[in-house]
C-alpha cells in the first residue's frame, strides 16, 4: 500500500478495500499489526509524549482519520484524498471478520457500553464471532492477557482513549496471540448507540469535529491543537 510522510509519520494513502485485503492477509499469514488513527490532535500529543511517539512511529498502519491530515497532505504536495476513520475501520474489520470467520475480542469502556456494542454488531453482522469482552475497569493485566489468549481471538479492539490504549498495546503486544490490534477510542460508545455520530453529510465533508464541538462546546480548548498543527505544517512546507 502507498504511504505519504507527514511530519515524519508514514500515513496510509489507500482505500478501505485495499486496506481490508491487507488485514485479511495479515491474519491468514499470522502476522501482528497495529492500527493507529492519526489526526492533528494525535500528532500534537506525540510532541509531548515520547512513549506515545515511539509507539506510533513503530505501528504498521497509520490511518488518515482527520480531515486535517488530508489538508496537510495537499499542502505538502501529497495525494491523500480519502479519510480512513477509526470507527469505520473497526466496522470494516467486523464485516471482514463476519465473512471470513475471524475471531474478535473487545476490551475497554464501561460494561454496559461494551455489551451494547457487541449486541449491535451481532445484529448488523449475524455471523460475527465475538469470542470475548472485558470492560476497561480494574484490569488485572495477567488475567486479561490470559483471558484474551484463551479466547482464541485474532483481532483485538481496545477502547481506553489515547494514550492509555496505545500504552496498553505496547506493553502487552508481545504476550498476546493477536494479529490485528486497534485502539478505537470512543468507538464502542458510537457502535453501542450511546453517542450519536455526526450526520452523513458532515462525515462526508470532514466536519465531524464541528458536530462534536457543537454538542460539547468545552471541546473548543482542544481546537488549539488544530491551530498548532497547521502552524507546524506551514513551517514544514517552507523548509521544503
Amino acid at each position: 500500500m502507498k504511504r505519504q510522510k507527514i511530519l515524519n509519520l508514514d500515513i496510509l494513502n489507500t482505500d478501505y478495500d485495499e486496506f481490508m485485503k491487507n488485514i485479511e492477509e495479515d491474519i491468514l499469514q499470522d502476522r501482528k499489526k497495529t492500527i493507529v488513527a492519526i489526526n492533528p490532535e494525535k500528532i500534537m500529543k506525540l510532541k509531548e509524549d515520547k512513549n506515545l511517539n515511539d509507539f506510533v512511529k513503530n505501528a504498521e498502519y497509520l490511518i488518515p482519520d482527520g480531515v486535517g491530515i488530508l489538508m496537510a497532505s495537499k499542502k505538502l504536495g501529497g495525494s491523500i484524498t480519502k479519510r480512513i476513520t477509526g470507527v469505520d475501520t473497526m466496522d470494516h474489520i467486523c464485516e471482514l471478520a463476519a465473512k471470513k470467520g475471524f475471531r474478535i475480542f473487545m476490551l475497554g469502556s464501561k460494561e454496559e457500553v461494551v455489551q451494547g456494542a457487541k449486541n449491535n454488531l451481532k445484529k448488523k453482522y449475524p455471523d460475527i464471532r465475538i469470542v470475548g469482552t472485558r470492560n476497561g475497569y480494574d484490569l488485572d493485566d495477567d488475567e486479561t492477557v490470559k483471558m484474551i489468549n484463551d479466547s482464541g481471538a485474532q483481532i483485538l479492539f481496545i477502547a481506553m482513549g489515547s494514550p492509555k490504549q496505545e500504552n496498553w498495546i505496547r506493553d502487552k503486544r508481545d504476550r498476546l496471540n493477536i494479529n490485528i490490534f486497534q485502539g478505537v477510542g470512543g468507538s464502542f460508545d458510537v457502535v453501542g448507540g450511546y453517542v450519536k455520530r455526526a450526520p452523513k453529510w458532515m462525515q462526508n465533508l470532514g466536519l465531524e469535529w464541528l458536530d462534536r464541538l457543537l454538542r460539547n462546546p468545552s471541546r473548543i480548548f482542544r481546537q488549539v491543537h488544530l491551530l498548532r498543527f497547521y502552524w507546524m505544517i506551514r513551517k514544514f512546507e517552507k523548509k521544503k
